[in-house]
């Protein structure tokens, strides 16, 4: 088999569709529930900490029940809440399976990284504080999201046609960010986070058996007109040999602050808007996919710089090999198709 003429198969959405979208309080996650939630056919789980705050963002002040439309609480962090809404979703009349899942909850940490270290009297500015914030990013963004991943795999493979009346299989799709594939100054774990979760999920896809019908993707929005910037954002304290205006952390900072910036970012509902698309269109899922402008020719123009840094270093690189190494080219490339 020739890796570089692999032919995806297409996913087919279901007219009458399970959606669980996480994260659905703000920003992304809400216009995706509100999209769904309008739809004549499919069926939205809506989730969130808070379920009370989401009931009055989907519903309004309205006492009519809407049976296509389940609002949750739940925490990507907690097995017990993860185990419980899955129990929900699976017994509750009109839903018993999960065609898409949609892993947008996260969480945003800006800010000096070298604060990040656990206290110890021997290192400045070490603070036990500030570690537990690059933990916490990580447990939700990383640990939430593969941990959702997980359960979903197990619903799709073995729960959908048992107990939902459709096909097995379904669509997770992940929601990282232009920082899933390139980093920027000051953003360090959450970097390390959404790179882990693209490379988990590039993983977990190569590891599912096609006949499971279970196709994955990753979406990866650039700047999103959200309050994302500030209430969904923790920041690590300064650190003195980073605090110069110029320091480049201290420059992408200021430049996220200012909301005439922010204005020019994309609308969450024309985000919404295009993921909806790719889920539905009925074509081969992609692998990954930018969002908005900023991100696609940012995420091309670093792609092209990584093909030129790998040209540049071919010499190098290929003056290690054995004979023998080189005959597995083929092989391994084959292992990292799919």
């Amino acid at each position: 088999m020739d890796p570089n003429t692999t032919t995806k198969p297409t996913y087919t959405l279901p007219k009458d569709a399970v959606f669980l979208i996480t994260g659905c309080s703000s920003g992304l996650g809400l216009a995706l529930s509100r999209l769904i939630a309008n739809h004549p056919t499919h069926r939205l789980v809506a989730t969130a900490r808070d379920q009370a705050k989401l009931e009055s963002l989907l519903l309004g002040n309205t006492t009519k029940t809407n049976d296509r439309i389940l609002i949750l609480s739940l925490d990507v962090t907690s097995t017990n809440s993860i185990t419980t809404a899955l129990a929900t979703i699976l017994t509750h009349p009109g839903f018993g399976r999960m065609d898409v899942l949609i892993n947008n909850a996260g969480h945003g940490l800006m800010g000096d990284t070298e604060t990040s270290l656990p206290y110890h009297p021997s290192v400045p500015h070490s603070s036990d504080a500030e570690h537990a914030k690059a933990r916490a990013v990580v447990e939700v963004d990383f640990w939430g999201a593969a941990a959702m991943t997980l359960h979903a795999v197990r619903v799709m493979r073995e729960d959908n046609a048992r107990n939902g009346g459709g096909p097995q299989g379904g669509l997770v799709l992940q929601v990282t960010s232009m920082g899933g594939f390139m980093g920027f100054a000051g953003n360090a774990y959450y970097h390390a986070a959404k790179f882990g979760l693209e490379g988990f999920t590039e993983s977990l896809s190569r590891e599912v058996r096609p006949e499971w019908n279970i196709h994955f993707t990753i979406a990866e929005p650039g700047g999103i007109d959200t309050n994302y910037a500030t209430s969904s954002m923790s920041l690590l304290a300064n650190h003195p040999a980073y605090d110069a205006p110029d320091s480049p952390a201290r420059v992408l900072a200021a430049y996220i602050d200012n909301p005439e910036f922010r204005r020019s970012w994309s609308r969450p509902e024309n985000m919404a808007k295009a993921i909806y698309e790719v889920v539905s269109r009925g074509q081969p899922i992609p692998m990954r996919f930018p969002l908005g402008t900023v991100s696609w020719q940012t995420l091309r123009a670093e792609a092209d710089n990584i093909v030129k840094e790998f040209d540049d270093m071919r010499h190098l690189s290929v003056s290690v090999d054995s004979v023998e190494q080189a005959e597995h080219v083929e092989r391994v490339k084959e292992f990292a198709s799919k």
